[in-house]
């Protein structure tokens, strides 16, 4: 059964929050003000798209997003600089675009390197991709991407969420709900692509999706109620052709964690035969499918093996490798 509209505070949880050091080379940003400054450069205001993509081109620059509504099919904002801050309004900001079955873009696109994206617990939904990052050394920290309690309504979400396909591409703090496709996409990412403390729910595709995308993490997370699997890999590579991607650390209570999927919870799909994949320190319960499942028999084949470590299901849930039911390779620990 879905549960009412979500906000952050309603889950009742406490994420770890992570401490991002983040160093920059004698020619980085201008924002990257020393301490002795008294001052940075002036901010500059992104014009809402109305007729037409809003396209931020300079480089070492701030610029601020405040609310606005648009009507605009295409892309709204595409961050094409280097070296750059894109920050919301302090408080938080909504950028509302004309809704998923409308829209054929994504609300932000980032296509820069070395840039910075600072939500500030702001929200974009309303487009076919909520934020897309196509860049090269982004680092995105606490925004929403789709629908929450106060801010659209659910036929407004996004049809994916938060896409990833760049290179080295590292979001924390990200909540993706309400959205008709996938919550969050690694979609081609290439190698150390991650997100951690996030939650995916009532999204209709997949809460999390590793599509054909290289060596990276999806860390200390909540995914539950989405239509599809809590979590689904597939096609992961590396640059060697094999995967490690890793998957840790979903939330130990019994109604959090990898809970009430419409399909399985942590899904393995039979492409990561040749993975090296790690899923470890999940709580997966209630699903519709199987609660921890990995397609390839014994968890993998010809000297690549998944490790699966550290995991639990509730009463009567279900681990399968292959056709064999609670396999070796996939070991529980006591549900207590």
């Amino acid at each position: 059964m879905k549960r009412n509209r979500i906000t952050r505070n309603s889950l009742s949880i406490a994420l770890f929050v992570f401490a991002i050091g983040i160093a920059l080379a004698a020619s980085g940003p201008a924002w990257a003000k020393p301490k002795s400054a008294a001052t940075g450069p002036d901010p500059t205001t992104v014009i809402p798209c109305t007729a037409s993509t809003t396209t931020l081109s300079a480089n070492n620059t701030v610029y601020v997003v405040s609310s606005f509504t648009t009507t605009f099919t295409g892309t709204c904002i595409k961050l094409i600089g280097n070296n750059d801050l894109l920050t919301f309004s302090a408080g938080g900001s909504t950028v509302q675009g004309p809704g998923a079955t409308s829209s054929s873009g994504a609300g932000i696109d980032i296509e820069g390197t070395n840039d910075v994206i600072n939500g500030r617990a702001s929200n974009v939904t309303g487009f076919a991709i909520g934020i897309l990052d196509n860049g090269s050394n982004t680092l995105g920290d606490n925004i929403d991407v789709g629908c929450f309690a106060g801010s659209c309504a659910t036929a407004d979400g996004n049809g994916i969420g938060l896409e990833m396909t760049g290179g080295t591409v590292r979001w924390n703090n990200v909540g993706s709900a309400y959205n008709t496709g996938d919550g969050i996409f690694f979609n081609g990412c290439g190698d150390e692509c991650g997100i951690s403390d996030f939650f995916t729910a009532d999204n209709g595709g997949d809460g999390l999706a590793v599509r054909n995308s290289g060596d990276g993490m999806a860390a200390v997370f909540i995914s539950i109620d989405n239509t599809g699997n809590g979590v689904h890999l597939g096609g992961t590579r590396d640059k060697t052709g094999n995967s490690e991607f890793t998957v840790a650390d979903a939330s130990t209570s019994s109604t959090l964690g990898v809970y009430n999927n419409g399909s399985d919870g942590v899904f393995l799909d039979t492409s990561e035969k040749n993975a090296a994949d790690v899923v470890t320190g999940i709580d997966a319960e209630s699903n519709g499918g199987i609660d921890l499942h990995d397609a390839t028999a014994t968890c993998g084949s010809q000297g690549h093996y998944n490790l699966w470590v550290s995991l639990i299901v509730g009463a009567g849930g279900t681990t399968q490798a292959g056709t064999a039911t609670s396999p070796a390779c996939i070991p529980l620990l006591p549900n207590l």
